[in-house]
């Protein structure tokens, strides 16, 4: 095997993707140097323009941000995990083709989301809110991947969500995700545990950082009181 094609062997499909060497406008970066350069300086592709436009390629046909091997083996511990605001459900394709628990969900799933309009579902998205899936899964590990921008649903699933362990991956405060007043709360309510390397697409400033409540911030316990439509009925014990 070579050194090529044993690389390509622990990448994701969109890792794979962006090594390319067989379309030279979708090289991003180089496997054959360095599987996670500085993706700044593309392979085949010149110019800002031309960055800017496999961002936009790769966030309409997999997700926003770029998920690597690496980053789902880092993940991994942590699992089950609840994905809000999955999209195509790429993330959940990667962790359950590694054997994950993974359970992706969003108000608007597959081609019925803006974002993603006219894309291949990656894996199944269940259709519920933000607020209703983590009270429906309080036993999961929450998980946002680029959270959309200046809507209060990131906010309103956060201070909801019950669990000790949240995984955020976007930009931080400032930047194209979430709001203020999440980021406030985040800040206020969690403490960073553990930053995971990601690769950024140009002129972006996305994070992979994993948060652990804050002390005096626990959870109350969760009590589940039966079923209802399909879903978990739960009570909070303070």
């Amino acid at each position: 095997m070579s050194a090529i094609s044993a690389v390509k062997g622990n990448m994701t499909e969109l890792e794979k993707y962006l090594n390319d060497p067989s379309e030279e406008d979708n090289l991003f970066f180089d496997c054959r140097q360095d599987p996670y350069p500085h993706l700044n300086v593309l392979g085949g592709v010149k110019g800002i323009s031309g960055q800017f436009y496999i961002r936009e390629h790769v966030r309409q046909e997999f997700c926003f941000a770029v998920l690597t091997e690496e980053m789902v083996t880092r993940i991994k511990p942590y699992g089950p995990i609840l994905e809000v605001g999955a999209g195509t459900g790429y993330w959940a394709y990667e962790f359950k083709k590694q054997g994950m628990n993974y359970l992706a969900t969003d108000a608007y799933p597959g081609r019925g989301n803006k974002y993603f309009a006219g894309a291949k579902s990656w894996s199944k998205v269940e259709e519920l809110t933000a607020v209703e899936a983590v009270r429906c899964y309080p036993d999961r590990t929450l998980l946002m991947c680029w959270p959309e921008y200046c809507e209060i649903w990131p906010l309103e699933a956060l201070k909801e969500y019950k669990g000790d362990i949240f995984i955020y991956i976007g930009e931080e405060e400032g930047g194209c995700c979430a709001d203020d007043d999440f980021f406030e709360y985040l800040h206020s309510h969690w403490d960073e545990r553990e930053e995971l390397a990601m690769p950024q697409f140009f002129g972006l400033h996305d994070v992979a950082i994993i948060y652990e409540r804050a002390p005096g911030h626990k959870g109350p316990h969760v009590a589940c009181t039966g079923f209802s439509g399909g879903h978990n009925l739960m009570t909070w014990e303070q």
